[in-house]
């Protein structure tokens, strides 16, 4: 985060930052990522967290977001479209 933010000052306050958030981590898993992406007019932050323990069964599927990644421990690319709770 401090990159972030020194990339947004040292760019005047100029360009925009956008912040987004994936969920597509193991569920109980503890690892994160951070993904920054710096392109000509703004800035895509990207959080990746892990799945957290479902408190609801009513979930919506969202078609526009597809989260891609490679499982070590099968060796395959598994692609899933994201479902999110209601």
């Amino acid at each position: 985060m401090r990159q972030v933010c020194e990339m947004f000052i040292a760019s005047g306050y100029s360009r925009p930052f956008e912040y987004l958030w994936v969920i597509s981590g193991a569920e109980g898993s503890t690892e994160w990522r951070m993904s920054i992406c710096e392109g000509p007019s703004q800035v895509t932050v990207i959080f990746q967290t892990p799945q957290t323990k479902a408190t609801t069964t009513n979930y919506v599927p969202y078609p526009p977001i597809t989260v891609v990644k490679y499982d070590t421990t099968t060796n395959k690319v598994v692609i899933k479209p994201m479902d999110f709770p209601v």
